[in-house]
């Protein structure tokens, strides 16, 4: 099991109900830890929401330490590209 440090970029019109749900649904897959919501932030360029296709430029960051296998964190990410309420999400790898 390899840890990761996990970004997720929500639509800046997410309520806290819509991100603490979303979390919650990660977690009952993945463990997750040390989750920050860090608010909302400006993003370095435009990104596109890949299932509503609406271009933002902010996005209310979270993030979190997971372990994980590589398989399981694919198919998370495959369901996390289709939430209408992520515009992206980013796994980093912290540890070899």
């Amino acid at each position: 099991m390899k840890k990761y440090q996990m970004i997720i970029v929500f639509v800046p019109s997410a309520t806290e109900e819509i991100i603490d749900k979303t979390l919650e649904k990660i977690q009952e897959k993945i463990p997750m830890s040390n989750i920050e919501k860090k608010g909302l932030q400006k993003m370095a360029y435009e990104e596109v929401q890949q299932k509503t296709k609406i271009k933002y430029r902010v996005g209310y960051y979270v993030s979190g330490k997971v372990a994980a296998e590589e398989d399981t964190l694919r198919k998370l990410g495959m369901n996390l590209s289709q939430d209408e309420n992520i515009i992206k999400h980013t796994l980093v790898r912290t540890e070899r």
